[in-house]
C-alpha cells in the first residue's frame, strides 16, 4: 500500500487536481489531499471502470464541464494498483504528469549510472575491504592461536600463581612456627614481615600494627637504631653476621644469639635486612656455671695437692708410729718378762720404775692411736671429696655434652671454650686416677 504511494510522492503532485490511487487487492481507495494520501469511497460512477482492465479513458460531464479520468494499471511487487488522474478535456495535466514521469525517469537515469560509478566504486573498496578482512581474518586467527596459546599459558601461571600462594601460606606458616623471633626490615629501619614469635616477643598480638614500624621500637622499644645493628656492615659485605647480644626485658637479663642476613631484588640490589634471635640464656648460664665448677675444680685440686702432701705427711708420720708402735711393743713384752722375773724376786724398785716407763708408752700409744684415728678421718674425708668432685666433673661433661648434641651450629669461639674446659677436667681427672693409683700401690706395699 504505502509503495506506489511513495513512488508517486517524488513527482509534485500540488499541479494536479485529483490523484486517486487504487489497491485492488485490498478494495481500498485513496486520494492525494495536503501532500499525503488518504482514505475515501469510490465514487459510484468510477467503481464499474476500476475493474475493467480495458478501461484506460473515461469522461464525464458535470454540468457545463466535462471531467476527464486515466487509468493506469500497475501491477508492483505481485500487487495490482490503479492509478486514477483526473484531467480537464485538453488533457493538460496529464502532459504534465507524462513529462514529469520522464523528467523523474531521467534523473533516475543519471541517478543509475551515477549509481551505478559508486557500485563500481563500491565494488572496488568491497574487494579492498574483503582483502583487509581476510588479512585481518588471518591475523584474527593468528591472534585467537596466540590468546588461546596465552590462556595456556595464563592457566599454567594461574596454577604456578595458586601453588605460589598455597607454598607462601605455608612458609608464612612455617616462620609462626618458629618458636624464635624472626622478622625483616627495609633500608629505612621500618617492618616489612614479622612472625608470631617477634609478635609474642614485642608484645604485641596484632602483627599488622608492628609492620610500617622502626624495628629497634617495635621490637626492642628503644627510642633510635640498636647499638650492636650490623646493618651498615651488611651493606658493605653483603654476607650474614652472626653476634651475641645481652638485652633486659622487665628486668629480666637474656642473652641472644642474633642473626642478620641480606635479602636482595632481582637486579641484586639490597632491599631488606632479615633478623632472627634465638635465646641462649641457658646455655651461657650453663657455661658461665661451668667457668665457676672449672674454677673451683682448679682451687679444690690445689686443695687435694695440699691433703695429697699432708697425707704423704702423715704416711710417714704413720711409719714412724709404726715403728714406734713395734718398738714400744717389744718394750713392753721386754718389761712383762721381767716384771714376771721381778716379780718372782720382788725387787721393788725395779718394778717401780718399770711401771714408770709402762706408763710413759702407754701415753705415747695413745699418741699414736690419737693420730693414727685422725690420719683415718682424714683420709676419709679427702676420699669423699675426691669421689665428689670426679662425679661433679663427670656431671659438668655430660651436661655439656647433651647441649654439644641439641646446638645444631657451634662457633670456633664457643668451641675453644668447650675444648678448654674438657682439657682441664680430663687433666684434672688424669691427675686423680695417678694419685689412686699411687695410694693403692702405697696400701699393696703396706
Amino acid at each position: 500500500m504505502i509503495d506506489i504511494e511513495q513512488l508517486l510522492t517524488y513527482i509534485n503532485l500540488e499541479e494536479f487536481t485529483n490523484i486517486f490511487v487504487y489497491h485492488q487487492d485490498e478494495h481500498v481507495f485513496r486520494y492525494y489531499s495536503n501532500g499525503k494520501f488518504v482514505n475515501t469511497e469510490v465514487p459510484d460512477f468510477l467503481k464499474r471502470h476500476l475493474l475493467n482492465d480495458n478501461t484506460s479513458l473515461y469522461l464525464f460531464r458535470k454540468n457545463d464541464n466535462i471531467l476527464t479520468f486515466y487509468f493506469f494499471r500497475l501491477h508492483i511487487q505481485n500487487k495490482h494498483f490503479v492509478v486514477i488522474i483526473q484531467d480537464s478535456k485538453d488533457g493538460k495535466y496529464l502532459n504534465r504528469f507524462i513529462s514529469s514521469l520522464f523528467e523523474n525517469l531521467w534523473e533516475l537515469k543519471l541517478g543509475s549510472v551515477q549509481l551505478n560509478k559508486e557500485i563500481d566504486f563500491l565494488r572496488d573498496e568491497l574487494n579492498v575491504c574483503e582483502k583487509e578482512l581476510n588479512e585481518k581474518e588471518q591475523e584474527l586467527n593468528r591472534l585467537s592461536e596466540l590468546l588461546s596459546s596465552k590462556e595456556t599459558l595464563l592457566e599454567s601461571l594461574e596454577e604456578s600463581v595458586s601453588i605460589l600462594k598455597k607454598s607462601r601460606q605455608k612458609m608464612l606458616k612455617l616462620i609462626d612456627g618458629f618458636n624464635m623471633p624472626f622478622f625483616s626490615m627495609d633500608i629505612n629501619y621500618d617492618l616489612n614481615n614479622v612472625n608470631l614469635a617477634a609478635g609474642k616477643f614485642a608484645g604485641e598480638t596484632n602483627l599488622p600494627r608492628l609492620v610500617g614500624g622502626k624495628c629497634f621500637k617495635m621490637i626492642y622499644n628503644f627510642p633510635e637504631p640498636c647499638k650492636w645493628c650490623k646493618y651498615e656492615e651488611i651493606k658493605q659485605t653483603k654476607s650474614c653476621v652472626k653476634q651475641h647480644i645481652h638485652y633486659e626485658k622487665d628486668g629480666v637479663k637474656y642473652v641472644f644469639e642474633q642473626s642478620m642476613f641480606p635479602i636482595f631484588d632481582q637486579d641484586g640490589n639490597l632491599i631488606e635486612v632479615g633478623e632472627y634471635i634465638n635465646d641462649i640464656t641457658h646455655q651461657y648460664e650453663l657455661l658461665e656455671s661451668l667457668k665457676k665448677s672449672e674454677q673451683e675444680l682448679v682451687q679444690v685440686s690445689k686443695k687435694n695437692i695440699e691433703s695429697i702432701n699432708e697425707i704423704g705427711a702423715l704416711k710417714k708420720a704413720y711409719e714412724d708410729l709404726s715403728n714406734e708402735y713395734e718398738k714400744a711393743k717389744a718394750k713392753i713384752a721386754k718389761l712383762t718378762s721381767v716384771l714376771g722375773t721381778l716379780v718372782q724376786q720382788d725387787t721393788v724398785n725395779e718394778l717401780l720404775q718399770l711401771r714408770g716407763e709402762k706408763k710413759e708408752l702407754e701415753i705415747k700409744l695413745a699418741k699414736a692411736l690419737t693420730i693414727i684415728k685422725n690420719f683415718t678421718k682424714k683420709h676419709e674425708e679427702n676420699e669423699s671429696k675426691i669421689e665428689s668432685i670426679a662425679k661433679k666433673s663427670l656431671y659438668s661433661v655430660e651436661r655439656l655434652l647433651n647441649i654439644l648434641n641439641n646446638k645444631k651450629k657451634i662457633d670456633d669461639e664457643e668451641l675453644k671454650k668447650v675444648f678448654d674446659f674438657l682439657s682441664g677436667q680430663i687433666l684434672y681427672i688424669k691427675q686423680i686416677i695417678e694419685k689412686q693409683e699411687e695410694k693403692n700401690e702405697s696400701k699393696s706395699s703396706n
